[in-house]
């Protein structure tokens, strides 16, 4: 080969190997899940990047942002009063995501992390403005799920949130630790309410009891009222033609049809 064949083939090399740099260099892989702001020279592209291959310019930059689901816990959350003004600690987990396409707003609006800079605060607001509206028995005795209801409503709805594409899809509350003696009080209250309730029970059962034996006894008075009302002078009388006519050894003691009918094997008994 020639002086001037080997340069060739050596110029073709290098353009060949800047070739596939220039090309190797203006491919952007997105990985599934992700969409990226793109920037070059100082300029936002309007629409994100979607996931897979995307062709850039060399000069160009890509921001991957997740879209996928996150999760954050929220461990002891100080500062957080309750109704009366107890101090109280909540967990709290967090799941959120942002909204597809939302990535180039949040990135040109927000500043650093739009977790730190716009969830957090928003989120640690809501929650205190949620709790301060419940008495520490209120919580103790179980309205963490509708706190934790009213916070996940009022972060799916914030205004900011919305405006970003920043999804709060739930709010979870692990727990809310309160303090010993107020717990001991709450404690003590419920068992006194327990101990009244039974009590209260107690004489309910009473006087269902009373009711039932009065009920009885009304019965029988009525029903005695009745015999008594049935007794007339003709029933006594048809009574005494019914004893003669049954029993020729019965014996009337008294006058007429008024007379007490006695057997007269009684009669020789009591001599």
């Amino acid at each position: 080969m020639s002086l001037g064949g080997r340069g060739t083939a050596s110029l073709l090399g290098i353009l060949v190997i800047l070739g596939a740099f220039v090309v190797m260099a203006t491919v952007e892989i997105i990985e599934p899940g992700y969409e990226g702001v793109y920037y070059k020279l100082g300029t936002v592209e309007d629409k994100p990047l979607p996931s897979g291959w995307n062709y850039i310019a060399p000069w160009g930059h890509v921001i991957p942002f997740e879209l996928k689901q996150l999760s954050h816990e929220y461990t002891k959350i100080e500062g957080t009063l309750t109704k009366e003004g107890l101090s109280v600690t909540p967990d709290v987990s967090i799941i959120y995501r942002i909204k597809p396409g939302s990535s180039v707003g949040i990135y040109k609006n927000v500043s650093g992390s739009y977790f730190d800079t716009l969830i957090t605060p928003i989120f640690m607001y809501v929650l205190r403005d949620e709790i301060k509206r419940w008495t520490a028995e209120d919580i103790y005795t179980g309205k963490a799920s509708e706190i934790q209801a009213d916070v996940q409503k009022r972060l799916q709805e914030y205004p900011t949130l919305v405006k970003e594409g920043i999804i709060l899809d739930q709010v979870l509350i692990r727990g809310v630790v309160l303090p010993d003696e107020v717990v001991k009080a709450i404690e003590a209250k419920i068992k006194r309410g327990q101990e009244v309730e039974t009590m209260k029970f107690s004489v309910l059962v009473q006087q269902q009891e009373n009711l039932k034996i009065l009920s009885a006894a009304e019965a029988q008075a009525k029903a005695n009222q009745m015999v008594a009302n049935s007794i007339t002078p003709t029933l006594v009388q048809y009574k005494y033609v019914e004893a003669i006519a049954s029993n020729p050894n019965t014996v009337i003691i008294g006058g007429g049809g008024n007379g007490m009918m006695l057997n007269a094997a009684e009669l020789l008994k009591n001599g």
